[in-house]
């Protein structure tokens, strides 16, 4: 079985008319490349919408609102000051021996 090939540019602008060529033209394209590969017996062909482009357009948007909380906590963050004081853990008693 051979991989799969994407054609993003070409489907993303008309998917269903993109689907019916590849379709109508599966033929001529498997006959093509079982010549150029030279072979007698050639695997049969089939094209699939990729969801590569969708994955990662909600990968890009998850991305900018983290990006959007970060600059929310950084800005938070300038004028923040201790809650306890610059030290908030208790310091160990010193015994003094006399």
């Amino acid at each position: 079985m051979l991989p799969p090939v994407s054609l993003p540019k070409l489907a993303a602008a008309k998917p269903a008319a993109t689907a019916a060529a590849l379709d109508s033209a599966k033929g001529a394209i498997r006959s093509a490349l079982g010549r150029e590969l030279g072979l007698r017996i050639t695997p049969s062909i089939e094209f699939f919408e990729d969801g590569l482009p969708e994955s990662a357009k909600a990968l890009d948007s998850l991305l900018e609102k983290v990006h959007e909380q970060d600059a929310q906590v950084a800005a938070l963050r300038k004028n923040a000051q201790y809650a306890g004081g610059e030290d908030p853990y208790k310091a160990p008693r010193v015994i003094d021996e006399e």
